[in-house]
């Protein structure tokens, strides 16, 4: 799979980026297709590790309006190098909406990325990515060259987002001389506003090819999600969950032009008293748990 799954639901979440006011980035919600209900009780803290080792692969903090302030991804190949943890912090307007994302290395006081969000009207917004090159990041002191990028974003009059191009800045001498098209993303919804298809165009491409198909039932995400390559359906991710929202199944199957076998994977929970849960152990197809997740959840006292 060229295109990871990781990617197709970073994809899906940031189709609100500077869209619905009060959808992103309240993150409070947590709403993946692996969590497709919000959090239930006014949560500050949250902590995920899905090993044996009880420290945290990830954490979230959370502001009183349920909007994420922190973010720490963690190093998943050991339990004891935290030299590429991931820290991110996040800033809002008073609308809720991302004004500012910065992502960096603590281990090396070094920004991997820092977004700013500036809104220009009611139906269009501009993403300002800078992100540092290999070796500005490894280097000890603070040269090194930077490269910019920015995204142009397009939304129709229920802030959704029908519109992605993102583009290069050039330098010459600390000066941006050139901006370079790299791609455009367009977005289709259906009557009820969720979004169905994501397609794309590259900098060589003549017209625009699918990437996503989204396919829907009861909840507010996805339970069929359909990925292209080049145009051709490679596999396709379904979903089942139970009554309150919770995954029970996902199964992947392959298309015509994928050698990959079809995989279905089952999940077990427990919950907390606020109706989270709290442990989650995926199991695969010959009954052996591959993944336990365990959660602990710090809820406001006032």
């Amino acid at each position: 799979m060229k295109r990871s799954l990781t990617g197709i639901l970073f994809s899906f979440m940031l189709v609100t980026a500077c869209g619905q006011k009060g959808d992103y980035p309240n993150m409070n919600k947590w709403v993946t297709p692996y969590d497709p209900v919000p959090l239930r009780g006014a949560v500050k803290e949250i902590y995920l590790n899905t090993g044996d080792s009880g420290r945290a692969a990830l954490f979230a903090i959370f502001d009183r309006r349920g909007n994420m302030l922190e973010t720490n991804a963690g190093q998943p190949f050991s339990d004891d190098d935290r030299t590429l943890d991931i820290l991110t912090h996040y800033e809002y307007y008073d609308d809720n909406m991302m004004k500012r994302m910065v992502a960096f290395l603590p281990a090396y006081n070094k920004i991997l990325t820092s977004d700013t969000f500036v809104s220009e009207g009611s139906r269009i917004c501009r993403r300002y990515s800078t992100i540092n090159n290999q070796q500005s990041l490894w280097d000890v002191g603070e040269e090194g060259n930077s490269t910019a990028f920015y995204t142009l974003i397009r939304y129709n009059d229920r802030r959704m987002i029908m519109q992605e191009e993102k583009y290069q800045t050039f330098y010459n001498k600390g000066k941006p001389v050139k901006d370079e098209f790299i791609a455009s993303y367009q977005n289709e919804y259906n009557d009820q506003g969720k979004i169905v298809k994501i397609s794309s165009r590259g900098r060589f491409d003549k017209e625009y090819k699918t990437l996503n198909l989204f396919f829907y039932s009861t909840w507010p995400v996805p339970d069929s999600i359909k990925v292209f390559e080049n145009g051709a359906a490679t596999f396709t991710i379904s979903y089942v969950f139970d009554k309150l929202g919770n995954i029970i199944e996902k199964r992947t199957d392959n298309g015509p032009y994928t050698s990959f076998p079809p995989q279905t994977n089952t999940y077990t929970h427990k919950f907390d008293q606020q109706g989270n849960w709290i442990q989650r152990e995926t199991v695969n197809d010959s009954g052996k748990i591959i993944k336990t997740e365990k959660r602990k959840i710090i809820y406001r006292e006032n």
